[in-house]
């Protein structure tokens, strides 16, 4: 073998390296930011900042468009430039226009407004909720993504995996009893007198509604309809988008889709949401009524989020996503344990073998793809990662088997060499 041949080589296996390396990274960004986003979120609108309360979702939503539309303008000018490099800074903005205002991008017109009625049932299913139970309930986005693959993707799917997802079905619907039968009572009733958190949180309650400031109620069953909802919207929206990024006959850039989708919701967005819907209250009170550098930062990890999962489709897919949020599970949970000295709600520690149920289930339901395709995606979660996973989840046993669980589901012996 030459030199050239082994150089050569050497050059193939790099940029297979860093190709795997990019959607390993891709993986861990989504785990990281809905973990946080899921956390912020749940916080801005369960504890109001002033007198006013909480900040129009509308008003979010709209802003999450803005930055994202402006963000993949800027990014999809500068993929063209470099693609271009001898057009001028005119002709390069005008391929750019050309190619998010013409061509398919009215095919994005459906999903861009279901995706701003989901973003809307998310705020209201996480300021009725908790955040483990919004995390559980919400992963009934999987059992949707797999039917609207099977529909729109053609996919097929084993009886076992079926059963996989009948499975994770009743499971969620076994953790929502406890929380139905926990709406009878007030919202801070069964809060134990020696947890000095929860203690703090009741003295915090009281004193705003002492000097005027609105109490929040969470309405658990509006919450659930909420997500429920939402749960459907997610899978739909989903597979239609990743049917028409991935579209063999159309080559056009993941930041020209999510412009052109940033595009079309912003319609929704602006007429339905902010002036048909809260156009009194903005007049009243103002656009930016109740936020605070926390609403901020949720608003920019929601942008963060859709540029996110739509690099996840193009490099996976949607099942390799949802994967991806399961695991995002166990971090918020531990995360709103440790700094928000929230309690575990007992909807969830009600089931002791949960966590190792849904990574069970969840790597199950990770592998909906065909067999060709679930091999090629079986390496994309690092082992770092779940090595991680069980060395920081200290507070149960069961969450380290979780861990072993997943490397054994996820990780071959040849794949487990490479890594």
């Amino acid at each position: 073998m030459s030199h050239g041949e082994r150089l050569g080589i050497e050059l193939s296996k790099m940029s297979k390296n860093l190709r795997e390396w990019k959607k390993h990274l891709v993986l861990a960004v989504l785990v990281v930011q809905n973990s946080a986003l899921t956390l912020t979120l749940h916080h801005t609108r369960v504890r109001p900042v002033d007198g006013k309360g909480r900040y129009l979702a509308s008003t979010a939503i709209l802003l999450v468009e803005v930055i994202k539309i402006i963000a993949s303008f800027s990014l999809s000018v500068h993929e063209t430039s470099q693609s271009y490099p001898s057009d001028p800074h005119l002709k390069v903005l005008s391929r750019v226009f050309e190619s998010v205002f013409t061509g398919d991008g009215w095919k994005l017109c459906v999903p861009a407004a279901l995706y701003t009625l989901q973003s809307s049932l998310l705020y209201r299913a996480i300021s009725n909720l908790s955040v483990a139970t919004f995390q559980v309930t919400y992963q009934l986005r999987i059992l949707t993504t797999a039917i609207f693959s099977v529909l729109l993707l053609k996919r097929q799917l084993s009886s076992t995996r079926w059963l996989s997802l009948f499975l994770l079905t009743v499971g969620i619907a076994v953790v929502q009893i406890p929380e139905a039968n926990l709406e009878a009572r007030s919202l801070l009733s069964f809060l134990k007198p020696h947890d000095e958190s929860m203690e703090l949180m009741v003295r915090e309650e009281k004193v705003k509604r002492a000097i005027g400031i609105p109490a929040v109620v969470m309405n658990a069953p509006l919450g659930l309809a909420a997500v429920l909802a939402a749960s459907v919207t997610s899978g739909l929206t989903g597979v239609y988008f990743e049917k028409v990024v991935k579209n063999p006959s159309v080559s056009v850039s993941i930041w020209t889709r999510n412009a052109q989708l940033s595009f079309y919701s912003l319609f929704p967005a602006l007429f339905i949401g902010v002036l048909y819907t809260d156009g009194q209250q903005i007049s009243k009170d103002g656009f930016f009524v109740g936020y605070n550098s926390l609403v901020w930062i949720t608003i920019l990890l929601q942008v963060l989020g859709g540029f996110t999962a739509g690099l996840c489709i193009v490099h996976l897919d949607n099942i390799a996503k949802n994967f991806a949020l399961c695991v995002s599970i166990i971090v918020s949970l531990l995360v709103d344990v440790i700094l928000f000295g929230s309690s575990v709600p007992i909807n969830v520690s009600l089931v002791p073998n949960f966590p190792q149920a849904l990574a069970h289930q969840d790597t199950s339901v990770y592998q909906l793809a065909n067999e060709d395709h679930a091999s090629k995606l079986r390496i994309q979660i690092p082992k770092t990662t779940l090595h991680l996973l069980a060395s920081t989840s200290k507070l149960s046993e069961k969450t380290q088997k979780t861990s072993e669980l997943l490397m054994k589901a996820i990780i071959t012996p040849e794949q487990e060499n490479i890594m």
